[in-house]
């Protein structure tokens, strides 16, 4: 029983002791809504098109502290035929901190951060990754297809350090 109460009063001097002067207290930064891609357009182009094959979109995050735009793409060579969707592995955005992934039906994105309330560098990054499927409007053209999405949100699903 008395080491209850001792429990007890160490914890509530521990718990009122002030924030060390100088120190904020920290709050680490949240994906609390979802990111806000619009725009994305993929060209299946046929080899004899003109142009290449792209894919293209705009990205938004309005989340306190994380808040960035940028613009994504990439494109396969002219003539090959080759779909957006062949070109492998993560691709870069305008802004270096975020990738992304293309897969017919799926676009994931990586979103890279530093959060120094995370730890000391190195320890301070962190990266969110989010999962949307597509909902495309196919047109078809003379070089083949377009794919259209106006907009689209995409929730932060999992965090990595």
């Amino acid at each position: 029983m008395n080491a209850l109460i001792y429990l007890h009063v160490f914890l509530t001097v521990a718990l009122a002791l002030p924030t060390p002067q100088g120190q904020e207290p920290c709050n680490v930064l949240i994906e609390a809504s979802p990111w806000q891609i619009s725009n994305v357009v993929v060209l299946n182009n046929l080899p004899t098109a003109p142009t290449g094959s792209p894919i293209h979109f705009h990205i938004s995050d309005k989340n306190p502290g994380l808040e960035f735009e940028t613009d994504c793409g990439v494109s396969m060579a002219q003539g090959t035929g080759a779909r957006p969707e062949e070109a492998q592995g993560w691709h870069s955005c305008n802004d270096p901190q975020v990738r992304f992934l293309y897969q017919p039906g799926n676009l994931q994105i990586r979103r890279s951060y530093v959060d120094d309330c995370l730890g000391k560098p190195p320890y301070n990054g962190s990266a969110f990754y989010g999962n949307a499927n597509t909902g495309f409007q196919v047109t078809s053209t003379a070089d083949g297809e377009v794919w259209t999405q106006t907009e689209m949100e995409m929730p932060a699903t999992s965090q990595t350090s």
